[in-house]
């Protein structure tokens, strides 16, 4: 009898991490292929969120002119950016020279998103720098 309630809570707890493993999905800015974008997606109570991102190498001009490259990553609330119907979006603007936003799909059976990415704001001393509205698209990796 205990071997069998123990076969039954492992199962259970499978399960239950099955559910709430992370999908990363891993890609590119679309006529960057040396940038690089991360997103990780989690599920809360059979909702999925977009809980990370990272990017790197990401063009960006800042305000004197000069070309530089940008690198950030973001850790998001628990329960802060929701997927719904494959589409999310997270958009903070501050003040005109502080905005960062994304938005995407999550394309149903191709085990791929695709959407938009903007950063605008200061960076090293070098002024405002801009990405202008970038377009991405990754592919699930985990």
């Amino acid at each position: 009898m205990i071997g069998v309630l123990a076969l039954a809570a492992a199962l259970i707890a499978g399960s239950t991490a099955s559910a709430n493993a992370a999908a990363v999905y891993d890609g590119f800015f679309r006529g960057a292929p040396e940038s690089d974008l991360k997103l990780r997606f989690v599920k809360h109570d059979g909702k999925r969120y977009l809980d990370f991102l990272r990017y790197e190498r990401v063009r960006a001009t800042c305000d004197d002119g000069s070309p530089t490259q940008l690198f950030g990553e973001r850790s998001f609330g628990r329960r802060e950016v929701r997927v719904r119907r494959g589409r999310f979006e997270f958009a903070q603007e501050s003040s005109p020279d502080d905005i960062f936003r994304i938005a995407g799909s999550l394309i149903k059976g191709q085990q791929k998103a695709e959407g938009t990415f903007r950063y605008r704001g200061e960076v090293d001393g070098r002024g405002v720098c801009d990405t202008g509205r970038l377009e991405w698209v990754t592919y699930r990796t985990s």
